[in-house]
């Protein structure tokens, strides 16, 4: 999925991640998205990667947040990055 919640209005993009969660548990699938939407990678994903610097890094997001890279940590916790999470 390519930024499936861009262009949606905050319900309509909460109605799609639960769709797809409830997918995921009902039919096992594995979902491949791509998105700058934190509110959509709290809510769907198990694990996310991240391109940075020419490099990917896997994790969780807590995993993540420990992670050294300058640009991670202002990802996840920027003003916008930290209200997405903080409702998790």
């Amino acid at each position: 999925l390519d930024e499936p919640t861009s262009g949606l209005d905050p319900i309509s993009a909460n109605q799609f991640d639960e769709l797809v969660r409830s997918l995921q548990e009902s039919l096992g699938l594995t979902v491949f998205m791509v998105t700058h939407d934190i509110d959509s990678l709290r809510a769907i994903t198990d694990r996310i990667a991240v391109l940075v610097n020419k490099k990917t890094k896997v994790g969780t997001i807590p995993t993540l947040l420990h992670d050294p890279d300058p640009w991670i940590h202002e990802y996840f916790s920027g003003a916008r990055g930290r209200a997405a999470l903080a409702v998790a």
